[in-house]
């Protein structure tokens, strides 16, 4: 148990890698990884839909069984761990409610893919709070160095997923790519 409470957040990063980058060696032809999300790869009415909810959901279970682990086992500072927690949670529950599909269809659940969005956007906010807390709360100044570079990164990421009408894929992996880059080097 004491080597997943020291390892959760690379054991939770590297099954969602897992799972993501086998799931692209299957997907449709109709699916551009650069133009599409990684949530539509969970997305309804999608026969394939399962293997990236098992990404996102298990990714979540991981993440936050780690942390209440942790809050549980150890003296931390929960006010620094909630954050990150929510953020598994919501990670996990935008992986239970799928977005609309990537394909033409008008046969799907607007209020599953409104949950999701909803789950996938409490995840960002949550994120970013994790990471400004440390930011916050850093020891040393190369702790807010790196935390403030992360955070600057991940919400002008997220301001150009919001812009972009093209490479959304693109922009939304970047994204990914620094939180679980911060999970494993500065969580």
């Amino acid at each position: 148990m004491d080597w997943f409470v020291q390892n959760y957040n690379i054991i939770s990063v590297a099954f969602f890698l897992v799972v993501a980058i086998v799931f692209h060696l299957v997907t449709p032809s109709n699916y551009d990884w650069r133009e599409n999300t990684i949530s539509e790869l969970a997305a309804q009415k999608y026969n394939y839909k399962w293997i990236m909810q098992i990404g996102l959901i298990g990714f979540g279970f991981l993440l936050g069984g780690g942390v209440l682990i942790k809050l549980t086992q150890a003296v931390v500072v929960w006010f620094m761990e909630i954050p990150i927690l929510i953020y598994a949670i919501s990670m996990s529950l935008s992986g239970v409610f799928c977005t609309k599909p990537f394909f033409e269809s008008d046969d799907y659940s607007h209020f599953e893919d409104r949950a999701h969005s909803l789950f996938a956007n409490l995840a960002g906010i949550s994120f970013s709070l994790g990471v400004a807390v440390r930011m916050v709360f850093a020891e040393f100044l190369l702790d807010f160095v790196l935390n403030t570079a992360f955070l600057l990164l991940v919400l002008a990421g997220s301001m150009a997923f919001s812009k972009v009408s093209s490479r959304r894929g693109i922009v939304q992996r970047g994204i990914f790519f620094l939180g679980f880059l911060w999970l494993v080097i500065l969580y």
